[in-house]
């Protein structure tokens, strides 16, 4: 163990605490103790000060207290305790021992293990991180390296590519492969096509939030200044809708902003950012559901509707919440587990996402499942009891069109968003047609679901005439009104179940009125 020792035990320099400004260096061998200074002053008598040294055995070191306090004021008391230790014999053979064999040890060590053996010194901190033994640790849990991984470990370092998930690894070998199928396209090539297509994002994102965020606001206070507006279920759940599309588009902008300008902030504020855009996305997905569900039972349970939402709506809010951020803060918080602290809290250029592998897409894809499931449930209930009540005609016009806008303007949420959440890679033009068609179908939601209501344009037209008629001077072309009987105290508002999208005037003729719809509550009755 000897020729372990080496000529030097233990080496360290540096600057004397303020206001000093004096250079020392330490060195301690198997047989002495070396302590060296340079005295810096700008005093005119300290010029012609030379460096000085001082060389004691370990016995007088021990005995020294003055070096020892100098030692203690200059380094710190861990660095005089350690040096105390070896001046006694009490070696550290193992951070002495050759990288081949501590890796060899370090390969029977769990990660939460080689995270903490990384904190114990800088020889440690400097193997743990290294390249040698992250492909050792590859190597080791992976049957087989295929020579395109090891090609892309070239590029991205044996560290990432451990952590990174297998669906993940899949779609960076097959990005690998497309490049090498393209070789006019070059690296750079892609890297550009990459930023533009987020700047794209992050540019739509905006500008979609201008937009939402307009109606939004003109939605949310025509609302607010109407108290019978205000305790309608309906327009609560609008309200909240609204907030979810223009949140959603401004996370979109953030998210998307730093992957353009590919600046380096910590990988969790990053997961984070894409957590709260997916939470506005499922709230967004969920509001829809819910005013589905609601006008269903307005129109088909009319007399028992206002005591559902009185019963029942705290609940559904509570659901509708736990839904909306179950995905994102599980996955996120096993990844901060399954992950090194530094790597959590480490630079990222790429702003990258938790959001990844098979459970979180399996989750995502089940929940979309039973939105969209509800949502044509509830579509089909209010079609067949329209039917009934004799209110789908050829004649009905107006109906049919509301019916069909309402149904594209979901499947244009639901198509893009399984190809968003399915991971699926397609060339720039096919993506950026997707994500547009996206964003449209988001910004049409306040216009769709919010100003073409009768109730809420007519407010809109006594809480801002001027605005309204200068904007919006257009004729009003088919609205939908929720037959809605119930109402609920404001106190309640604030945790109100959330109506649906489509309601029942659009079914019933212009010229039919008010007669129509009473006798349509009849019938329902």
């Amino acid at each position: 163990m000897a020729s372990l020792l080496g000529e030097t035990l233990f080496e360290l320099s540096g600057q004397g605490p303020a206001p000093m400004k004096d250079y020392f260096h330490f060195t301690i061998t198997p047989t002495e103790v070396v302590w060296s200074w340079w005295n810096i002053s700008l005093r005119s008598g300290s010029r012609s000060t030379t460096p000085g040294q001082l060389r004691e055995s370990h016995e007088d070191f021990l005995e020294d207290s003055r070096l020892q306090n100098h030692v203690a004021m200059v380094f710190g008391p861990r660095i005089l305790q350690y040096s105390k230790n070896l001046c006694q014999g009490h070696y550290d053979y193992i951070v002495r021992l050759p990288n081949a064999l501590l890796f060899t040890i370090m390969a029977h060590l769990d990660l939460e293990d080689i995270s903490g053996l990384s904190r114990t010194c800088r020889k440690f901190k400097e193997l743990c991180n290294s390249e040698e033994f992250w492909e050792q640790t590859v190597r080791k849990h992976c049957d087989t390296v295929t020579p395109t991984v090891e090609a892309l470990a070239k590029e991205v370092g044996w560290r990432t590519i451990f952590f990174t998930n297998k669906l993940q690894l899949q779609m960076q070998i097959s990005r690998r492969k497309q490049k090498e199928n393209q070789p006019c396209l070059t690296s750079s090539g892609l890297a550009e096509n990459n930023r533009l297509l987020e700047t794209v994002k992050a540019s739509v994102h905006f500008g979609a939030f201008t937009v939402t965020g307009l109606f939004a606001s003109l939605i949310i206070a025509t609302v607010r200044h109407n108290q019978e507006l205000r305790q309608n279920p309906r327009y609560v759940l609008l309200c909240q809708h609204c907030v979810c599309v223009s949140g959603f588009n401004i996370m979109g902008a953030a998210v998307h902003g730093l992957r353009s300008l590919r600046w380096p902030i910590s990988r969790i504020i990053c997961w984070i950012l894409f957590d709260l855009q997916v939470v506005m996305a499922r709230g967004l997905m969920i509001t829809l559901t819910l005013m589905s569900v609601s006008t269903c039972l307005s129109i088909c349970m009319p007399l028992h509707y206002p005591t559902l939402v009185q019963r029942f709506h705290r609940w559904v809010m509570l659901v509708a919440c736990v839904l909306a951020l179950l995905n994102p803060v599980v996955f996120t918080v096993l990844a901060c587990a399954h992950s090194p602290w530094d790597h959590v809290i480490g630079l990222d250029t790429e702003c990258s996402t938790a959001l990844e592998g098979t459970a979180c897409i399996a989750s995502a894809f089940a929940l979309l499942l039973l939105l969209v499931l509800l949502i044509i449930v509830s579509y089909v209930a209010i079609y067949l009891e329209g039917t009934r009540a004799g209110h789908f005609t050829r004649s009905n016009s107006k109906g049919r069109r509301t019916i069909l806008i309402h149904s594209l303007q979901i499947s244009l949420h639901l198509l893009p968003s399984i190809i968003i959440i399915s991971r699926h890679q397609e060339t720039l033009p096919v993506a950026l047609a997707v994500f547009v068609v996206f964003s449209f179908a988001q910004s049409l939601s306040p216009v769709v679901f919010g100003l073409r209501c009768k109730e809420l344009h007519k407010e809109m037209l006594h809480f801002m005439p001027l605005f309204w008629e200068n904007c919006c001077g257009c004729r009003h072309i088919g609205s939908m009104d929720t037959i809605s009987t119930g109402t609920m105290t404001s106190a309640e508002t604030g945790a109100s179940i959330e109506t649906n999208t489509a309601t029942p005037s659009a079914i019933i003729t212009e010229c039919e009125g008010e007669k129509e719809r009473s006798g349509f509550i009849e019938l329902t009755g």
